[in-house]
């Protein structure tokens, strides 16, 4: 595995690595849509984000070029936001098992209890943070620390979701 916008092997600079959970869409998905437009000129584009990455390409500078994108499985980063069942997983992720990783290694090995790649420390950091908070891209967008680009205009128009998001405003009138 690489890191994010750079050459060198993860396993010898993962601890000290500055990458953070939004730079997966500041710089890898938008190096990949350049890519992909650069392979196929003059080719309508698309993205297709699974999970986070969903919600990434609002980070991704270069949005505009993709004609429509496509979302599978994009849910919320909020813990209460998930099933019942995997609360007791997920705190023990974020506070015992991943807490402990951090401390012991500096980063998250792949492997172990987590299933998933080697996350540096940043990325985990980040996450967890998320994940205790319902508007957890917003707070960090007032703050200045994630560069959101995706405009609400953009996302109607890419995906063609205004039927959605009026429905969803009149049944928050009705609630009112």
């Amino acid at each position: 595995m690489i890191s994010a916008g750079s050459a060198i092997p993860v396993r010898k600079t993962l601890p000290e690595s500055s990458i953070d959970y939004p730079d997966w869409g500041r710089l890898d998905m938008t190096a990949a849509l350049d890519h992909l437009e650069a392979l196929a000129p003059g080719v309508p584009l698309a993205t297709l984000g699974h999970s986070v990455g969903g919600q990434f390409v609002g980070f991704m500078q270069n949005h505009s070029k993709a004609a429509r994108h496509a979302f599978v499985a994009v849910g919320t980063g909020y813990w209460r936001g998930h099933k019942l069942r995997s609360i007791p997983r997920e705190l023990f992720w974020w506070w015992g098992y991943g807490a402990y990783c951090l401390a012991r290694y500096g980063h998250i090995p792949a492997g172990g209890l987590w299933g998933g790649e080697a996350l540096p420390p940043d990325v985990f950091r980040t996450w967890r943070r998320w994940s205790r908070r319902r508007s957890y891209l917003y707070r960090s967008w007032r703050r200045g620390s994630i560069p959101i680009t995706l405009t609400l205009r953009a996302i109607q128009s890419a995906l063609g979701c205004r039927v959605m998001i009026l429905l969803r405003q009149r049944r928050r009138q009705v609630i009112r």
